[in-house]
């Protein structure tokens, strides 16, 4: 491939004609799942004041770079409120752009507060880390309307947030593969899991079931590790879309009925929906109707000239 077709296949990539409501629809399933974990976290500023011991294996850079300085509760609390009132006005269109950068801003101070929520194998699926690079991205991101005409605009800031996203899945594959290898991928190794989190009291519907048939948990290892390993070509293949974002929430569910471990970010797969066909198929009913009036409102024209 030539350079000129490297580029141009670049700039159609990152820079056609792509429908506001993409941006309009990620903006608010990203506001909407931050809204929802921060609301189940109604104590969250008062973390940034338990005592010094508790913190002393966070080193002061750490700290600095999050501005965990040691704010008085009151103020942690009003940044907090803070916080609410901002995603709030993102999610209805109130100076989208603003109030997602004063949101991205105030969420970064407190998603590693988040991070020491943890479950009982470790604080796996932590919810804040992919929203606070997405509001940011949303922050630069021209304002979207609902009958903006189709910009390339519109188009980079979805398709950088959708190649993110796809880094929950290729780095739980990089993850698997530097820590045990392409051993991960086998019945024993699954069935140790389950009965891993079952000896920590965790108990599932399917736990018992999973870890008792080794051909459950053959298919559940091969399953997890193709998921993964393909799921790099979603943002650059609507078919691979199709069939690995379901798959991908499936094995979501799956792992709450095995495991019990809930991933908070679920409903962000949304961003991979196909956001320009759902506007054009929009349009085409719209124009569909309107011809279909103008047509009914020709024929009663020369009645009522009869009539008369």
């Amino acid at each position: 491939m030539t350079s000129a077709r490297l580029v141009a296949a670049w700039d159609r990539y990152w820079f056609r004609p792509a429908s506001p409501w993409g941006l309009i629809g990620v903006r608010t399933l990203v506001v909407s799942n931050v809204l929802w974990i921060l609301l189940s976290r109604p104590d969250l500023p008062d973390l940034a004041g338990w005592p010094r011991e508790f913190w002393a294996a966070v080193s002061h850079f750490t700290a600095l770079r999050y501005l965990l300085i040691g704010l008085p509760p009151v103020i942690e609390r009003g940044l907090y409120g803070l916080l609410h009132v901002t995603l709030v006005a993102a999610l209805v269109g109130v100076a989208p752009r603003t109030s997602c950068f004063i949101s991205a801003a105030l969420l970064y101070h407190f998603a590693p507060l988040e991070a020491i929520f943890w479950s009982r194998l470790g604080p796996y699926f932590n919810g804040l880390t992919f929203p606070v690079l997405a509001l940011f991205a949303l922050a630069f991101a021209a304002r979207p309307r609902r009958d903006t005409p189709w910009s390339g605009e519109f188009r980079w800031p979805l398709a950088l947030l959708q190649i993110l996203f796809t880094f929950h899945y290729v780095g739980a594959w990089f993850s698997k593969l530097h820590t045990a290898g392409w051993a991960w991928v086998s019945a024993d190794n699954i069935a140790g899991m389950v009965r891993w989190n079952m000896v920590w009291g965790v108990t599932t519907p399917l736990a018992p079931a999973i870890a008792a048939s080794r051909l459950a948990c053959w298919a559940i290892a091969i399953l997890t590790m193709l998921i993964e390993t393909l799921f790099i070509l979603v943002p650059f293949s609507r078919w691979a879309a199709r069939i690995l974002v379901p798959l991908a929430a499936l094995g979501h569910i799956g792992i709450v009925m095995v495991l019990g471990i809930v991933f908070l970010n679920l409903p962000l797969l949304l961003i991979y929906f196909d956001w320009d066909g759902l506007d054009e198929h929009a349009r085409e009913r719209w124009r569909a109707w309107q011809r279909s009036r103008a047509t009914a409102d020709a024929a009663v024209r020369p009645e009522q000239s009869g009539g008369a």
